[in-house]
């Protein structure tokens, strides 16, 4: 049964042959394992992160992976990701990052002051639909989530429904709570509640 946990199971093969390479009892296993632990890398997958405020923590599926800067891509297990960055002070949106094996996300996570933050909710009638704001994919009903002031297109989209887009503009404190009825293909018109 494979796990798919391609960064952990390099991090101990790198450790074996740490441990083992200098034993010429053990040249054998030392030469599977480091064939395996090339198979291995190209497995992974890679995010690139840009934070627009140096100094945020930055954190991968809620664990910290360095603070912005990041001058390296971070090595991840190729799957869906939820990138975030947090500083006291600011507020933004975590984001969905799908990444295949052996290829490089790139990922811009945009920080806003809190006094100039709103929230949204969506929420809509079929569970797990996918929440995008601004072509960026930020996660599924229901979502709550911190945006700057402006003016976004929300789009809320699930298989086998029609996608429905609308545009929310977000105050500083206020709350939007966009409601979504997602029809079928040739069904009735969607309604919208904010």
């Amino acid at each position: 049964m494979a796990l798919f946990r391609y960064v952990a199971a390099t991090g101990t093969f790198e450790r074996f042959l740490e441990l083992y390479r200098e034993m010429p009892e053990a040249a054998a296993q030392v030469q599977r394992v480091g064939d395996a632990l090339q198979d291995l890398r190209g497995l992974r997958a890679t995010i690139a992160i840009d934070v627009n405020v140096a100094g945020a923590e930055i954190l991968i599926d809620g664990r910290s992976v360095g603070t912005a800067p990041l001058v390296d891509p971070v090595i991840v297990d190729p799957g869906r990701h939820t990138v975030e960055a947090r500083l006291d002070g600011y507020g933004g949106a975590p984001q969905i990052v799908p990444v295949t094996s052996g290829e490089t996300a790139e990922v811009h996570v945009a920080l806003a002051e809190i006094a100039r933050i709103g929230r949204v909710r969506v929420e809509a009638n079929v569970p797990d639909a996918e929440v995008w704001v601004d072509n960026a994919l930020l996660g599924t009903v229901p979502f709550r989530g911190d945006l700057g002031e402006g003016e976004y297109t929300i789009e809320v989209r699930a298989a086998g429904y029609e996608t429905q887009t609308q545009t929310v503009a977000v105050a500083t404190g206020d709350e939007r709570i966009v409601t979504v009825s997602l029809p079928r293909p040739g069904g009735t018109a969607p309604a919208w509640f904010w």
